[in-house]
């Protein structure tokens, strides 16, 4: 099991990313765990909001997949989000690509080039006021 300190709440779902991506071969990291610049590859899960779907009682609630690699190799961005996307299929249809995705940019806090990629799960609303 990893570990959500940087989260503050548990979130299996986001387990779940984590875990599909560390599965995959793929070095991953939670938001602001990953220190210094990009060295290699990697790529970073964090939670996004949540929003009511349609009147019903569930949420979307969406999850960006931050793709980075290093500033001396700009043309593997597309490789390694690639990589990216085909080890969340893994994860269909709980977990969903939402159709959006940045456009690649070099972030210079950490001399690397990224894109993030969005995905969705929808979840039952906690509430007492839906519950039968």
């Amino acid at each position: 099991m990893i570990k959500l300190s940087v989260v503050t709440e548990i979130s299996t779902r986001l387990e779940d990313i984590y875990t599909c991506l560390k599965n995959s071969g793929i070095d991953v990291y939670l938001q602001g765990q990953h220190k210094g610049e990009c060295r290699n590859n990697y790529a970073v899960v964090k939670p996004g909001v949540a929003v009511p779907y349609l009147q019903l009682s569930t949420n979307v609630h969406y999850y960006d997949v931050l793709c980075y690699v290093p500033e001396s190799h700009p043309t593997e961005i597309e490789r390694f989000k690639d990589t990216v996307k085909r080890a969340m299929l893994g994860l269909y249809p709980m977990i969903q690509f939402a159709d959006n995705e940045s456009t690649p940019y070099f972030d210079d806090a950490v001399k690397g080039w990224m894109v993030d990629l969005t995905y969705k799960n929808y979840r039952k609303r906690e509430s007492v006021l839906y519950q039968v």
